[in-house]
């Protein structure tokens, strides 16, 4: 085990440890989705960019879906390097993780809000990612490490003009 002295320094593989993956989410940009899995240890989260398609009816399709298996076998450094579009929030500057679950007009969201940031997400299958991600909320609340970390998982609720938001 390594020792730091810089808070800034990235940790090594050796020093932190994986407590859940949220995997099959996208994040809409004006023209196209990205797709991101996020990495949680007990140190860092790692967003690490998975692929990218377009929105049109005709060009949208899961571009992520390849590097979404290969991940699976890549250290915690390999995946921070995976992309140059990667980055890692540092677990005390964390704030909130929601996860507001779909609705018949609305799909599944997870929101992560740090210090000088934020970032949100909406399920790409729209059924087992949200369910992973109901029992990943859970099992982030269990640990020492994010007990500064509002953790919150809701229901998406239904009002007159909702589903313009």
């Amino acid at each position: 085990m390594d020792e730091r002295t810089d808070a800034d320094t990235p940790p090594t593989d050796a020093a932190e440890r994986q407590l859940c993956r949220f995997s099959g989410w996208c994040k809409k940009t004006g023209y196209s989705l990205e797709y991101w899995e996020v990495f949680v240890t007990d140190q860092r989260l790692i967003f690490c960019f998975i692929g990218e398609s377009y929105s049109s009816l005709l060009l949208k399709a899961d571009m992520g879906a390849a590097h979404r298996d290969r991940l699976s076998d890549y250290s915690l450094s390999e995946i921070t390097a995976f992309d140059d579009r990667n980055f890692t929030v540092p677990v005390h500057a964390l704030r909130r993780v929601e996860l507001t679950r779909s609705s018949w007009i609305k799909k599944t969201s997870l929101r992560f809000v740090w210090e000088d940031g934020e970032i949100e997400f909406f399920d790409v299958s729209q059924t087992s990612s949200e369910k992973d991600a109901t029992s990943n909320m859970a099992r982030l609340s269990e640990h020492d490490e994010y007990v500064d970390v509002a953790i919150s998982v809701s229901d998406r609720q239904f009002t007159p003009f909702s589903f313009w938001q």
